[in-house]
């Protein structure tokens, strides 16, 4: 019991520090609006496959560090990570999207609260500063774009995820196909 504590202490340990520095030192795709930072969620999905605890502190790196790199809204994007990683991480643990298809049913259903709640938060933003709002750039630039990087950065985490799990250092809680089950069930 207190073996998979520690370790779970120090998995998340880890991610925090991973959310804190991967967006000082990966590539940031700029727009006229908006920036992307690439794979900047990988360390908050994974967190969200592990526990809601993880993926709350794992949000809370994430935050810091676009705090003190980027713009409020940067950051404040960052802070809206929280309302699809305590959801994801609450249907992970209760065993809602860990199997075949529902895997791709939460990754799409965690990205599209994540596009919304980004969505609203630029908005409310430029809305407060007086900026004009176009749907183009809410719709498109935000939504759309933060769908696109939430899908590639929730596949990437997945492969981390299943190589992490193999190696032993995460509990597998995923099951992609049946064949693996029963592999896996008679070995």
């Amino acid at each position: 019991m207190y073996k998979n504590r520690t370790k779970t202490i120090a998995v998340t340990a880890v991610l925090v520090a991973l959310s804190f520095v991967m967006p000082y030192f990966m590539p940031t795709i700029t727009l006229p609006f908006t920036t992307f930072t690439l794979f900047s969620h990988v360390p908050v999905i994974i967190a969200m496959f592990i526990s809601p605890y993880t993926a709350i502190m794992s949000c809370i790196g994430t935050t810091m560090a676009f705090f003190f790199k980027s713009p409020t809204v940067v950051a404040l994007r960052a802070a809206s990570h929280i309302l699809f990683a305590i959801p994801g991480a609450f249907a992970i643990k209760k065993g809602l999207i860990t199997k075949g298809a529902s895997i791709i049913v939460g990754g799409i259903s965690t990205g599209l609260i994540h596009a919304v709640a980004e969505i609203v938060v630029v908005a409310i933003f430029m809305a407060l500063n007086n900026q004009a709002i176009t749907l183009y750039y809410i719709i498109i630039e935000v939504g759309l774009i933060t769908l696109m990087h939430h899908s590639i950065d929730y596949s990437f985490s997945l492969l981390v995820y299943k190589s992490g799990s193999k190696a032993k250092l995460l509990e597998n809680k995923f099951l992609f196909s049946q064949k693996k089950a029963s592999k896996d069930f008679n070995a």
